[in-house]
């Protein structure tokens, strides 16, 4: 069964000014964030998130990309994080992180394990920072999720696009989420935290099969 799921990654974060002209249409479509990975035999990783776009004159089409699935494992094996906007975290026994999208986030941390209970996920990367690397050998603790970047969009800085935590199984602790709305990661049995709705976090990674991992 699967289990020491990893962080997904952050959606990508695009920043800049155009001057619109009036009466001009444009489009603005916000994507949903990617689903969580699932527990129980077979693929447990999690999906993607979509890609959000503006469209219309002068901005011809900006597109930021989604976030990436963080890798999980499986029959002592682990998988690649997947890339996006940032890249999810990499499963255990050293399966890299998935590469972020240049000019929108980075990539996500490694996975490690080092023994029948030293287990921990890569933390998702964020628009700030790389996801981290699950923690030293003799612990197994998730990797943190990467840090996201301040926007004054609102009128007031908002932090945005933060990494997910990875999830630790029995040692270490799990990983926490990066700032900009990145959840925490797992541990054995215990619930994880989904990325905050409306900032383009990446979920949390799972600790144990038992348990889903966290939704972006």
């Amino acid at each position: 069964f699967p289990s020491h799921d990893s962080g997904g990654g952050a959606g990508g974060m695009l920043t800049g000014t155009a001057s619109l002209i009036q009466g001009s249409v444009y489009t603005i479509t916000v994507s949903s964030g990617g689903a969580a990975g699932t527990p129980g035999p077979g693929t447990a990783q999690g999906s993607a998130g979509g890609t959000s776009s503006i469209t219309g004159t002068p901005i011809s089409s900006i597109s930021a990309t989604g976030g990436g699935g963080g890798g999980y494992e499986q029959s002592n094996a682990g998988t690649a994080g997947s890339p996006g906007g940032s890249g999810g975290g990499g499963g255990t026994y050293g399966a890299v992180g998935g590469s972020g999208t240049p000019g929108q986030g980075n990539n996500g941390g490694i996975g490690y394990q080092s023994g029948p209970s030293a287990y921990g996920g890569g933390g998702g990367g964020g628009a700030s920072s790389a996801g981290g690397n699950a923690n030293s050998p003799s612990t197994g603790s998730g990797g943190s999720g990467g840090n996201g970047t301040a926007s004054s969009i609102t009128g007031t800085p908002v932090t945005y696009a933060g990494g997910g935590g990875g999830g630790r199984y029995l040692d270490g602790t799990y990983g926490t989420g990066g700032t900009g709305g990145g959840g925490r990661g797992g541990e054995q049995g215990s619930a994880v935290a989904g990325g905050t709705a409306g900032l383009g976090g990446g979920g949390g990674g799972a600790g144990f099969y038992q348990v889903s991992g966290g939704s972006g």
